[in-house]
């Protein structure tokens, strides 16, 4: 990411006023330009607050919402009301007052480019010496390249995102979340998987991954859901009792020598088959 310090305050501004007025600006800029960049400490402030937001909800805050965000981070720190009031000026000026036409936009796009550029450059060269002297010239040549070429180019993905409203999309049928059935997963996944969406699972052996997903598959058919289960490591037997235990609320390793314990689960097993109907391929 780029530091870009030596950009003037004024030119921070603008870019700041960018970010809070296009609703792909922020998404260009998110990876490529750190907060530090903006050296007036309100500015600093409220694109540390703008990055937050758009980490959490994955779009740009309107100016009331950043105003009650800010009010919020002031009132923590018990601010002056005279803070208040220059943090509400500012704000007001970023979504009224700077970039007023596109010409400006184009302009400072095409100038913020440039600096990135410049100071990313820099940093290859930098880095690029120890690489060179490893003999990583692959990777060099890679780095350099990504330095050179860099674009604020738009990405259809977060433009998407910010032209309609994420909840509503989030509370939708056609898109309702299939729960994880962990209360702490769903809360940070909006409500748990969605459609067309690709969740990653990631630990070192025996951390328990092929467990919760597991868990997963039996929280999804207690919804309804048809799960498919693909495994490399483990036996259609395996992941079958892994299953069932799961359902039943049965000791594992109970159903493999309990008679008993057999006999309780296939029961349980039939009655919530019964009632939610979900199947496991």
């Amino acid at each position: 990411m780029a530091t870009l310090s030596k950009a003037n305050i004024p030119f921070q501004a603008q870019v700041l006023a960018w970010v809070v007025q296009e609703p792909s600006a922020l998404a260009q800029i998110r990876n490529s330009v750190e907060t530090a960049f903006w050296q007036n400490p309100i500015h600093h402030s409220i694109a540390e607050a703008v990055y937050e937001y758009y980490d959490t909800y994955e779009g740009v805050p309107t100016e009331n919402a950043l105003r009650a965000v800010i009010e919020d981070r002031l009132s923590q720190g018990s601010a002056e009301i005279s803070t208040y009031v220059e943090y509400g000026d500012m704000i007001t000026s970023l979504y009224h007052g700077i970039l007023k036409d596109d010409s400006e936009k184009s302009f400072l796009k095409t100038n913020l480019e440039k600096l990135i550029r410049k100071r990313l450059t820099e940093m290859a060269l930098v880095n690029g010496v120890t690489m060179a002297g490893e003999g990583s010239f692959e990777e060099l040549s890679t780095v350099v390249s990504e330095a050179t070429n860099f674009r604020l180019d738009n990405d259809d993905r977060h433009v998407q995102w910010s032209t309609f409203d994420r909840q509503k999309y989030l509370d939708s049928v056609k898109t309702a979340p299939v729960s994880t059935g962990f209360a702490s997963m769903d809360e940070e996944m909006h409500g748990g998987l969605h459609r067309g969406e690709l969740g990653i699972i990631c630990g070192t052996a025996g951390t328990g991954k092929s467990q919760c997903l597991v868990n997963l598959a039996a929280n999804a058919m207690h919804q309804g859901k048809k799960v498919l289960l693909l495994t490399l490591e483990m036996t259609e037997r395996e992941i079958a009792k892994r299953l069932d235990a799961c359902i039943s609320e049965e000791e594992y390793w109970a159903l493999s020598n309990n008679p008993t314990a057999n006999a309780v689960a296939q029961a349980k097993l039939q009655a919530w088959s019964d009632e939610h109907g979900g199947d496991c391929d």
